[in-house]
C-alpha cells in the first residue's frame, strides 16, 4: 500500500517536472532517490511524455462517471414506477418482479464474455458500445406495449451493464 502511494507520489513530481522543463525552470524534483526507490517502470515509452498521457484523464473519468451514473439511474428507475407501469401494460406483480430480475440474470451471464469483449475491442469503444446499448433499452422501455417487450427492453440493459463493468477486462488500453 505505502510502495503505491510513493509510486502516485513519483508520478505527480514527474509530471510537475515535465511542467517546468516545458516553461522553462531546470530544476529538478525526484520522489524516487528521496525515498530511495526504484525508478517507475510501468511507464510505457509512448508514455513518457506526462502532458500527452494525462491531458485527457479528466474527461475519461466524467465520461465513465457519467455512463456509472446513468447506469445507476436506469437500473432504479423502474422501482417508483411500478404501480402505474402494472395497470398500464396490465401486469401482475409476478409479471414485474420477473421483469425485475432479467438484467441482473442477464448481466451475471453476459459479464465473463464481455470481459473478454472488452480485451478484443479496448476500454474506449466497449464503453461507447455499451452507452448506445443501455439508451437503447431505456428507449425501448417507453415504447413496451405489455410484459414480454418491457422483459425484452429490460434484458437489454442487463447486456449493457455487463459490457460497461470494465472491471472484468484484464488488459489496459
Amino acid at each position: 500500500m505505502f510502495s503505491a502511494v510513493l509510486n502516485f507520489y513519483d508520478i505527480i513530481i514527474e509530471f510537475y517536472s515535465s511542467l517546468k522543463k516545458l516553461y522553462g525552470q531546470k530544476k529538478q524534483y525526484n520522489a524516487s532517490s528521496f525515498f530511495k526507490l526504484k525508478p517507475l517502470a510501468s511507464l510505457s515509452p509512448i508514455q513518457n511524455d506526462p502532458v500527452k498521457t494525462y491531458s485527457n484523464r479528466w474527461l475519461m473519468l466524467f465520461g465513465v462517471w457519467i455512463l456509472y451514473f446513468c447506469f445507476g439511474l436506469t437500473a432504479y428507475s423502474l422501482a417508483p414506477l411500478v404501480r402505474p407501469i402494472t395497470l398500464d401494460l396490465n401486469m401482475n406483480y409476478t409479471e414485474m418482479g420477473r421483469v425485475f430480475g432479467t438484467w441482473q440474470l442477464l448481466y451475471i451471464f453476459t459479464a465473463m464474455p464481455c470481459g473478454s469483449f472488452i480485451d478484443r475491442l479496448g476500454l474506449r469503444k466497449s464503453l461507447l458500445i455499451s452507452a448506445v446499448i443501455i439508451g437503447f433499452s431505456c428507449l425501448a422501455r417507453s415504447f413496451a406495449e405489455g410484459p414480454l417487450t418491457l422483459l425484452i427492453a429490460v434484458a437489454f440493459f442487463g447486456l449493457g451493464g455487463g459490457s460497461a463493468d470494465f472491471n472484468r477486462s484484464t488488459k489496459t488500453d
